[in-house]
């Protein structure tokens, strides 16, 4: 019965895991063309050196890089 009782846990949390990966991943990439038009915006006024946004568009990447990576290692667990 216990063990019955585990399985039907580890079941129920990785199924869950699974689709907060997924959508952390989803709000990711879909916020991402937001975040870079911004970016655009702040450096054509000026208010952002090319270095600045350069290093922004590289932090917007790696994080939209990192969900992807965590919404793709979660289809193994």
């Amino acid at each position: 019965v216990f063990l019955i009782l585990v399985e039907i846990q580890f079941v129920v949390i990785t199924k869950g895991a699974e689709r907060v990966a997924e959508v952390a991943a989803r709000f990711t990439l879909d916020a991402m063309p937001g975040k870079q038009m911004s970016i655009d915006a702040d450096l054509n006024a000026g208010l952002l050196t090319e270095d600045e946004a350069r290093r922004r568009r590289k932090n917007i990447q790696s994080e939209a890089d990192f969900f992807g990576a965590m919404d793709g290692a979660s289809k193994f667990v």
